[in-house]
């Protein structure tokens, strides 16, 4: 009888074992305890993550304050948040003026309207690089002026020089009797979505 009481709970015990414990701690139900690891293991990582973007979030709206309110004007201005055509033909007749010029046949070419994506700009100082796209719009402008050569050449300069991003996409030029010439230009604008 001392030899078989322990068999007996020996037997028990692996039966147990087996039976009970073994299947809560590997079992396929969601309440095991390898399965409640691995979920533990994830959300860990998911809180990293979570504090790594914090941590980024932090470091861009530090940077954000820091703009200056000049330099967020100067920003806005070169890529705007919205096409704004009466402002565009006023920026654009500003500087014509400056060298007597006048500024006629304005057009939108609206066909030209295409989105777009921009290259993926990445943050190296935030210490993992993280990517954002982000869509564009854009807008050919047509217009024509009469002027000299060298003070069409120096106009375009200034008209380069603007803080409003522009691509000269034609220049056409005819001669005319008194030497001046009619400049057509076309030029694409953008803005953001």
């Amino acid at each position: 009888m001392n030899l078989l009481l322990p068999i007996i709970m020996i037997l028990v015990s692996i039966g147990v074992f087996f039976g009970y414990t073994d299947r809560i701690y590997r079992g396929d139900s969601p309440d095991s305890i390898q399965n409640i690891q691995k979920d533990l293991v994830q959300y860990e990582e998911a809180l990293n993550k979570s504090n790594k973007i914090i941590e980024t979030r932090n470091v861009l709206q530090d940077r954000r304050a820091s703009i200056s309110e000049g330099s967020e004007d100067r920003l806005k201005k070169m890529v705007p948040d919205n096409v704004d055509n009466i402002q565009l033909i006023r920026d654009i007749e500003g500087i014509a003026q400056k060298y007597g010029l006048a500024i006629r046949n304005i057009g939108f070419d609206t066909a030209s309207q295409s989105g777009g994506k921009t290259p993926n700009i990445t943050s190296k100082s935030v210490g993992t690089a993280t990517a954002n796209s982000m869509r564009y719009n854009s807008l050919t402008f047509k217009f024509s002026t009469l002027a000299q050569y060298n003070v069409f050449i120096t106009f375009m300069k200034d008209l380069e020089q603007s803080l409003r991003i522009i691509d000269v996409s034609s220049v056409s030029f005819s001669a005319t009797d008194n030497g001046f010439y009619d400049f057509s230009v076309a030029f694409r604008t953008y803005w953001l979505k």
